[in-house]
């Protein structure tokens, strides 16, 4: 479970729990109920071992429970004697123990030995053997030993990565680092900051202030699993961290940023969590040997990193300018049986620039970029209808909107302020479809964001990503059109073959997307298609409408039968 979780199941608490059996991940920053309500057997289990280093101190191995996916498991008393496991070995363990990765996580593997510091501040090796324990059907669970061998009362001088470096600290460290003979180790600055924690802190209201200290920590110890030997991290000003990569260039710095910035959101909001979208921003620079003269190596530091930000966003907004300067509005005709028009037409931005951008799976960088074409397209659809009502033969228009801009809140405003600004006529030959759905969306956040585009359209789309995906509720949303992107992959051939075998298959299946489109009463869009005879396979089997990529319309069309016939 993870710490936002956590936090937020607190204020439903309504009595104290076992901690072993309340605790499903094997514990966690945060306890599992206000210190008040504490169980004498709680308040016990509060002076075991915190952390796996902790628990491996003075002792020579410990038994602990992974389940199916790996991860630490608390197990209920009955379960462990089930096993033969008497309770009282197994130790209190955190989130932030889960530091195994690098381990063995099958029965039968080699042995990974890890070196790691104990919080007696002695140099331990750990090993990890691994056995199967099958109970039922979908019940796998690991039972491991961990045996743990102290090597040393001292660690090597080069290992500062397990301890976060107070400013003074970080300035004489690094002031060293960087006058050592005779082969001065190269370095690389990095900034890892989160974005968007306001959003939690907000959610979190009055208990904010007590998860803070612990989100701090988590950040903290995901630092100092992830840094190497001569890495070493101090924080900086709000949420963010300075890392010094020894022995990186400037890319392999970003990329590492980036990982543990990951790790870090999902070890605070969860994987899964689509409501907090939590991004990482990182900047590197590579640590000049003139900085070494400096008394606030720091401040030198954070003011280059600065000035990196600034000639990234300079570089992000030229590229956006290049694209949108030479953006123009391609319509593309929706068609129905025998190929005929339905007067639907379907837009994109076209002149040649990220033909792939539909269907891109948009990273933290691309999310502004994807905000501003889908702003642009929308502007020009807008601008293209009222155009076309002056000669009377309006179009209805399919206008791609990502999942992205709606859902972060910096992008959904300004995207509502343009919808507002379009007139009531226009608004009215406009369908809205919502693009780069994933497996992970909320069912009510999506019906609350399609309620959002509900007075500025005639009709909302959901494009799913294949025929395969299940995850969207077609009788909640009770909606008049829904769209797959076809697999340009497979859809090149004359439609006799292997290429068309996935939806054919999903046609009549009981329960897959495609029967449940037709069981709801919504029609099918098949998008993306490569040819006229593809298209026609594809009407023949379930789909009620076709889009060709390679078709541009070049002309104004009637009343689209799909408007005609959903009102």
């Amino acid at each position: 479970m993870n710490l936002f979780s956590l936090i937020r199941s607190q204020a439903t608490a309504t009595e104290p729990t076992n901690r072993s059996e309340a605790r499903p991940d094997g514990g966690s920053l945060v306890d599992s109920g206000p210190e008040d309500e504490v169980a004498p057997m709680q308040r016990s289990s509060t002076s075991r071992a915190e952390t796996l280093a902790d628990a491996l101190c003075g002792v020579d191995e410990m038994v602990f429970v992974l389940d199916d996916v790996g991860q630490f498991t608390a197990a209920s008393s009955s379960f462990l004697s089930m096993l033969g496991i008497d309770e009282a070995i197994l130790p209190g363990l955190t989130a932030e123990a889960v530091f195994f990765e690098g381990l063995s996580t099958a029965a039968g593997e080699p042995r990974t030995p890890v070196r790691f510091r104990g919080v007696d501040d002695a140099c331990y090796v750990a090993d990890l053997s691994l056995s199967t324990v099958t109970l039922n059907p979908g019940m796998v669970f690991k039972v491991g030993v961990l045996s743990a061998l102290k090597v040393d009362s001292t660690m090597p001088a080069t290992r500062v990565a397990n301890h976060a470096a107070c400013p003074p600290a970080f300035n004489a460290a690094m002031r060293n680092r960087l006058k050592s003979k005779p082969a001065p180790i190269r370095l690389t600055a990095g900034r890892i900051e989160l974005i968007g924690l306001e959003e939690v802190k907000a959610a979190l209201g009055p208990k904010w202030p007590s998860a803070a200290e612990r989100a701090k920590a988590v950040a903290v110890s995901v630092l100092k699993k992830r840094l190497d030997d001569n890495d070493m991290f101090t924080e900086t000003t709000g949420d963010a961290f300075l890392v010094c990569f020894g022995g990186l260039d400037c890319a392999a710095a970003r990329i590492k940023s980036e990982l543990i910035s990951r790790e870090i959101r999902d070890r605070l909001v969860g994987t899964k969590n689509d409501v907090f979208n939590i991004v990482a921003q990182t900047e590197t620079v590579e640590i000049a040997e003139a900085v070494s003269g400096e008394v606030d190596v720091l401040g030198t530091i954070i003011k280059q990193l600065d000035e990196a930000r600034a000639a990234q966003r300079r570089a992000v907004a030229a590229q956006i300018s290049e694209y949108l300067s030479a953006a123009c509005l391609q319509l593309t005709p929706v068609m129905t049986r025998n190929l005929q028009s339905t007067g639907l037409m379907d837009a994109r931005i076209g002149g040649g620039h990220l033909p792939w951008l539909s269907d891109h799976e948009p990273t933290d960088e691309d999310l502004k970029l994807i905000f501003d074409l889908d702003a642009v397209l929308l502007g020009l659809v807008t601008k293209h209808i009222y155009q076309a009502q002056c000669s009377g033969r309006a179009p209805a228009i399919i206008v791609p909107v990502s999942y992205s801009t709606l859902n972060e809140r910096k992008f959904l405003h300004p995207f509502m302020t343009l919808c507002r600004s379009i007139d009531e006529s226009v608004r009215n030959r406009i369908i809205f479809e919502v693009y780069g759905l994933t497996p992970n969306v909320g069912q009510l956040r999506l019906q609350e964001l399609l309620s959002c585009l509900a007075p500025f359209s005639a009709h909302r789309i959901l494009r799913a990503r294949n025929v395969k995906h299940q995850f969207v509720d077609l009788n909640r949303f009770r909606l008049s059109l829904i769209s797959i992107q076809a697999d340009r992959a497979h859809t090149r051939g004359t439609g006799a073959g292997r290429s068309f075998e996935a939806f054919a298959a999903m046609v009549h299946r009981s329960g897959t997307f495609v029967a449940m489109t037709s069981n709801s009463g919504c029609r099918l869009l098949v998008r993306g298609i490569a040819g006229e005879d593809s298209a026609e396979w594809y009407l023949a089997r379930g789909a009620d409408f076709v889009c060709l990529v390679s078709n541009e319309w070049r002309g104004a069309n009637a009343e689209s039968d799909f408007m005609q016939t959903s009102r």
